[in-house]
């Protein structure tokens, strides 16, 4: 079974392909070297949790998107977090994720 990390690299990757990036070009739009974005893609290495609303922008899709099975299934937590997200402004949406972040973070702890 596909770990989270794993599944985040693969639809990165397809995403990327789809839009005809190459990885050192999304790197650059990122300001991360390419061999990082590399270990992203193979799921070796997640991406920090602050650098996801840039990826998805750059990929020109939603942060939910990026979490979704590229199966077609759409995880009901994923949906609802867009649905919340969909009509802040991008530095409202970074707020938010941030905070999302360091909440899981603590509640792993627990």
């Amino acid at each position: 079974m596909e770990t989270l990390t794993q599944q985040l690299g693969k639809t990165i990757r397809t995403k990327r392909r789809t839009l005809g990036l190459t990885q050192e070009q999304l790197a650059e739009m990122l300001g991360v070297g390419h061999q990082a974005l590399s270990r992203i893609e193979q799921g070796k290495m997640a991406p920090k949790m602050d650098r996801l609303p840039c990826l998805a922008e750059s990929l020109q899709c939603s942060v939910p998107d990026l979490f979704r099975s590229m199966e077609g299934a759409e995880p009901r937590h994923a949906q609802h977090i867009e649905e919340m997200l969909r009509d802040l402004p991008m530095e409202k949406q970074e707020f938010v994720v941030r905070h999302l972040s360091g909440l899981i973070a603590l509640l792993r702890l627990k």
